[in-house]
């Protein structure tokens, strides 16, 4: 994450591309409503997302196309929350805790919980992991990601 997008240490409102450091993925989509840390190299303008203040944290908007119809949708957690939880869209905003916490990076946090977004656990020839709830733990960096603002994802 650059220090372009904070603001006073706290991040700035805006649409981010997000990447995954700790197992190479290059970026969160959405594939039948839950996200997916994907590999390869993603074309401009796709797998956006608007972080925007909400409360004390941010809600997470999936970025559509301008000629979308598709309803606006959020991260968030639709069954249960624990450890295992997949993070989903909703048309229902939730507020995450954004952290910084070395190197430029992020951890995006469940409300005042020390559940954050976590990969799943790999599996042999898949080339996607969904994204789901785990508690932080001080070691590794699978649970840090990067932000990178839309504008520089423009080629």
């Amino acid at each position: 994450m650059s220090t372009s997008i904070l603001e006073n240490g706290k991040l700035k409102p805006g649409i981010y591309q997000v990447r995954n450091i700790g197992v190479n993925f290059t970026k969160v989509q959405e594939d039948v409503g839950n996200l997916l840390c994907v590999g390869g190299h993603p074309p401009s303008g796709e797998g956006l997302w608007d972080f925007q203040p909400l409360g004390p944290g941010y809600s997470i908007r999936k970025v559509e196309p301008k000629d979308s119809s598709k309803p606006d949708r959020y991260c968030t957690v639709l069954e249960g929350l624990g450890e295992g939880s997949a993070i989903a869209v909703s048309p229902y905003p939730t507020a995450w805790r954004i952290e910084t916490v070395r190197n430029g990076t992020i951890r995006i946090f469940w409300s005042t919980t020390k559940m954050v977004w976590d990969p799943a656990p790999w599996r042999e020839g898949e080339n996607e992991r969904k994204v789901q709830l785990f508690p932080s733990r001080n070691t590794g960096t699978g649970q840090d990601w990067w932000l990178t603002p839309a504008r520089e994802n423009a080629t």
